[in-house]
């Protein structure tokens, strides 16, 4: 009797362990719908923030402004503006990152930053992105380019290190349409204008949000207007993917740099 009464006080504790965590993701969801318009718990669709965050996994999004520090910029933050890209002693205008132009060029110097991206720069606007090279993913020691650092000022942020991840409404390339993005605030940037815009990056990409661009549609990514952040990241529910990639069939990220 004694063990039937143990396993029964057993399954209640565990019984309400599962409907207090209920109740209390139910209270979440309603209070953030009462005082905000932003849902707090978000599934991440992509490979972008490999390792930390994967395929499938369930975020719990606080409705705050990020953490990230804001630095002043006396200019407009345009997605017109030039990148000047340096390298040895060349200073190259461009009408996009390096990076996202070199994927339609074959010109010399691009093939000196695909065979060695150490010592290139570029600036746009207020922000200057240093290179490295670095592993393509964990299985393959091929390396391609990618940003170590990136400079405001006297200000410096290293893309190893790991500041608080946000969520924000990006634009995809093809058209006006906006998709929930879920990648780290690195810093913001506050132009003369008054605005501030927050400066990310995924985990497992080569380069910041506001180095992309679309060459045939001509858009630009830019930097995550503050208007634009749904909230901070502050907790993760692994075990919701897990279940929904064993019986929904959803990919594994393989620590590809996956968009």
């Amino acid at each position: 009797m004694s063990g039937k009464a143990g396993r029964k006080r057993v399954v209640k504790a565990t019984l309400s362990v599962i409907f207090g965590i209920i109740f209390i993701v139910m209270l979440w969801i309603g209070l953030s719908m009462l005082f905000s318009a932003v849902p707090p718990i978000h599934y991440v669709t992509s490979c972008s923030m490999y390792p930390e965050y994967s395929r499938a996994d369930v975020l719990l999004v606080l409705p705050i402004p990020p953490s990230a520090p804001i630095e002043e910029y006396d200019g407009l933050l345009s997605t017109s503006q030039p990148w000047v890209v340096s390298y040895g002693n060349e200073t190259v205008s461009l009408n996009a990152s390096i990076s996202t132009y070199c994927n339609n060029s074959a010109e010399q110097m691009c093939r000196n930053f695909y065979s060695n991206a150490t010592g290139f720069s570029e600036t746009n606007g207020p922000v200057t992105y240093e290179y490295a090279n670095c592993n393509k993913n964990r299985n393959d020691a091929r390396t391609e380019p990618c940003v170590s650092l990136a400079r405001v000022g006297n200000a410096n942020f290293a893309t190893t290190q790991k500041p608080q991840a946000i969520i924000y409404s990006g634009r995809v390339f093809s058209g006006a349409t906006s998709v929930a993005v879920i990648h780290r605030a690195f810093f913001g940037v506050r132009d003369a204008s008054g605005n501030v815009y927050f400066f990310t990056k995924g985990d497992a990409n080569t380069l910041f949000d506001s180095q992309s661009k679309d060459f045939f549609s001509l858009n630009s990514a830019a930097a995550a207007n503050a208007s634009s952040v749904r909230g901070v990241v502050v907790a993760k529910i692994p075990l919701a993917g897990e279940l929904l990639r064993n019986y929904r069939g959803i990919e594994d990220c393989q620590g590809g740099n996956t968009a």
